[in-house]
């Protein structure tokens, strides 16, 4: 998976991310995961707490944020809107390598991924699939960055 990402248009930032904090080696390994990828303009709609975050010094607070955007296991699109259709049209919540939850929603061809803290993102661009998983490009960033008082 990471040579997909490295590789995926629009993930630039997530894939230097990936490479700088470690993450690689997991993605190559055997086991399966979907990635819920930021894309590059996630990062931008951060604005300055964006660009702080992708500093060195700055490493384990991604690593946090990036594992909250992990889930174990090999789900397409299609697998989380059988999912969905399969609750009665309700969303459904899996737990992430973070150990929270983040939860999926439909509404017309639209696919959001909302996370415990309440912040949300759309699936953005088609699925980038992988032999031990998938990437699914999102608009956001599951995690509030609001700075606390």
């Amino acid at each position: 998976m990471a040579a997909q990402i490295a590789d995926a248009p629009g993930l630039t930032i997530l894939a230097t991310e990936v490479e700088d904090d470690g993450l690689a080696p997991i993605f190559d390994s055997i086991a399966s995961y979907t990635l819920l990828a930021p894309r590059d303009e996630a990062f931008s709609k951060l604005g300055k707490a964006g660009g702080l975050l992708q500093q060195d010094n700055q490493r384990p607070a991604m690593m946090a944020i990036l594992r909250d955007h992990i889930l174990p296991g090999y789900f397409s699109l299609e697998d989380i809107k059988n999912a969905i259709e399969n609750s009665g049209g309700k969303p459904v919540s899996m737990r992430t390598m973070g150990g929270h939850y983040v939860t999926f929603s439909k509404q017309g061809e639209t696919f959001t991924a909302t996370a415990a803290d309440g912040t949300s993102a759309h699936i953005a661009g088609p699925a980038i699939m992988a032999s031990n998983g998938v990437i699914l490009p999102i608009d956001g960033i599951l995690k509030d960055m609001t700075p606390s008082d």
